[in-house]
């Protein structure tokens, strides 16, 4: 995340900002993104909502002209003006922290915020928040690096509705298990939704590894003796 420092100099306030240059993610996603640079802005992203979460923060618009991409390739969440506290039960649940009453403020059924396209069914509904409406905008997010398009479809005004469609054909070269993770992000129920951030986060380091691990021992067979013997 980008960092604000509020400084006064000769009693001016001054507000002093991180200089970010590169783009957001949504230009860059104009093409749906290679696999490994897939994995490597999907981690830095995960592992920021993580950050952001275990401080009680909901950001609430979690979506690809939020999120920015260096030209270190360094990813940062963008514009907390949505985001509100909370303290339910969930988040300690997630964090192991806090005195478990529910003081999670409340997103009315007159005071939509947000972007329809990215929000969970439970922020459609104007219900109680909690850390997993981000992760069900994470998951139509990670579904747009890796095809170009959002999982669902439009269904009109009745935006709630469209949450619970079948999402569309992922893209075929995917592992499965990456596909099952972006599958559970997009759970209708938040019950049956990935928890937090750093499950999300751990389980991409897994098939990063996995990956990884693959194309090396595809490199080592293709180099093996075994190999030339064959061709000869």
């Amino acid at each position: 995340m980008p960092f604000t420092i509020w400084v006064s100099i000769r009693g001016v306030p001054f507000i002093v900002t991180e200089l970010l240059e590169g783009q957001t993610l949504k230009e860059i996603i104009k093409e749906p993104l290679r696999l490994e640079r897939f994995l490597r802005l999907a981690l830095q992203i995960s592992d920021g909502l993580d950050a952001v979460h275990s401080k009680r923060i909901v950001h609430r618009d979690i979506k690809p002209t939020n999120i920015f991409i260096t030209t270190e390739e360094q990813a940062k969440i963008l514009d907390f003006g949505l985001a509100i506290t909370t303290y339910t039960s969930v988040m300690n649940q997630c964090y192991g922290r806090g005195d478990g009453t529910r003081q999670g403020l409340f997103t009315g059924p007159g005071s939509l915020l947000g972007t329809p396209a990215y929000m969970s069914p439970e922020h459609l509904l104007g219900k109680t928040l909690d850390c997993r409406t981000d992760l069900f905008s994470l998951g139509i997010v990670f579904y747009e690096m890796l095809t170009g398009e959002r999982p669902f479809e439009s269904a009109g005004t009745d935006l709630a509705a469209a949450r619970s469609w079948v999402p569309i054909s992922a893209r075929r070269d995917l592992p499965t298990s990456l596909a099952r993770l972006i599958e559970k992000t997009l759970a209708s129920d938040r019950e049956f939704r990935c928890q937090s951030a750093a499950e999300v986060r751990d389980e991409l380091e897994r098939i990063q590894r996995d990956l990884e691990e693959r194309i090396v021992s595809a490199r080592e067979w293709q180099a093996s003796p075994v190999l030339e013997k064959t061709a000869d």
